[in-house]
């Protein structure tokens, strides 16, 4: 067996020893510069293409001072500060005197009057309404004789039961014969 000694010529010397392909490098610069072609000849067609069937009007002028605004609905640029302003709005609204129709004489007043001229005047009552007598609080889980009839607006003495009802509220059943 013959044991091959590497010949200096067969030794590494850290870089390659053959050279690049030169057909590979030419084929792939003219593949890139065909398709750099191309795209470029597409693109301005393109572009032709829509300069005729889409135009876009006028150019805009440098003078006017005017932006025209996108149709509605728009998307806030800024909430909070639309917000704050609306909200100040709602304010001024509540705590300001102003006509709400002026033809039939609504006007609108800062809410603090308003409650004060509830207070002073009572709430209004539609005509045929008798309020329900106040009677005292009922407790939650405390039963009570008679409350569907105190909130129907019938005077019950405690310990009464009304027709009909048997002392726990229930409606009387009929006797069977």
């Amino acid at each position: 067996m013959a044991h091959s000694v590497p010949s200096p010529a067969h030794e590494s010397h850290g870089h390659e020893t053959r050279d690049a392909s030169i057909r590979g490098l030419v084929i792939f610069g003219l593949s890139l510069f065909v398709t750099l072609v191309l795209v470029l000849v597409l693109s301005a067609r393109l572009f032709w293409y829509f300069a005729r069937v889409q135009s876009l009007g006028p150019p805009a002028s440098p003078f006017a001072h005017f932006r025209t605004l996108p149709p509605t609905p728009r998307l806030q640029a800024d909430p909070r500060r639309d917000l704050q302003r609306f909200r100040e709005g709602q304010r001024e609204l509540l705590s300001s005197y102003g006509w709400v129709d002026k033809n039939a004489g609504i006007v609108h007043i800062p809410i603090d009057r308003a409650m004060d001229l509830l207070v002073q005047r009572g709430l209004a009552v539609a005509p045929g309404f008798s309020p329900a007598p106040a009677g005292p609080p009922v407790r939650s889980g405390q039963a009570s004789e008679g409350v569907a009839s105190k909130a129907a607006g019938l005077p019950i003495a405690s310990g009464q039961v009304p027709p009909g009802a048997t002392s726990a509220g229930e409606p009387e059943k009929p006797e069977r014969k």
